[in-house]
């Protein structure tokens, strides 16, 4: 959240932010009082994740357009056109968009912006949208309702693909052992270099 406020403000945004945990009935009176170009909602949580439909019907309720950005650790894609859906096949005209990061979140930002651009990128957005409304939900959103499922709750049944069958590794050692000294090799084994040359 904290990213994309710098990333957006950097590039000539108004960025309002509300901080965190915010009731939906603020977001949406502060988007009206400065007359927003767009929402942006964040969630690191799937619990948190869940609010995000929440709004994007209080809006379609409420009769107002505000396109919406979503992101966040605890969705992905395909989470975000679902949530395009107000109805069953019914969308939120004004669009709800996924963004990976906060440079997507940017790039995402200036095509809302450019009038030449905004109506054809919506409408190709809604129906990216539309397209996944028949496939099966996949990430953490998918896992939370496999877990609701298995507690007894309301949910769609997903297999899951993992493998039980796999035999557990035995330790080198049960128990606390202490050491002088770590060799720096054995420091360099345990990198993940994707996430550190990357992050």
């Amino acid at each position: 959240k904290n990213l994309v406020n710098t990333i957006l403000s950097n590039n000539g945004y108004t960025v309002y932010d509300l901080g965190k945990q915010v009731p939906i009935n603020t977001i949406i009176e502060k988007a009206v009082e400065v007359g927003a170009d767009a929402i942006g909602l964040s969630a690191l949580l799937v619990s948190t994740s869940k609010q995000m439909p929440l709004c994007v019907q209080e809006l379609h309720k409420r009769g107002l357009s505000f396109p919406i950005l979503v992101g966040g650790a605890a969705i992905n894609r395909q989470y975000g056109q679902r949530i395009t859906f107000v109805a069953e096949e019914e969308p939120y005209e004004s669009g709800v968009f996924y963004c990976k990061d906060a440079f997507e979140g940017l790039e995402t930002m200036d095509k809302l912006s450019d009038p030449a651009l905004r109506p054809q990128f919506v409408e190709q957005t809604l129906r990216d949208a539309a397209s996944v409304l028949s496939k099966r939900q996949t990430g953490r959103m998918a896992l939370e309702e496999l877990g609701r499922a298995s507690r007894g709750g309301p949910a769609e049944r997903v297999r899951s693909k993992v493998s039980a069958d796999v035999p557990v590794p035995t330790p080198p050692f049960w128990g606390p052992k202490s050491t002088d000294r770590i060799r720096l090799q054995d420091v360099v084994d345990c990198l993940d270099r994707n996430a550190l040359y990357r992050l």
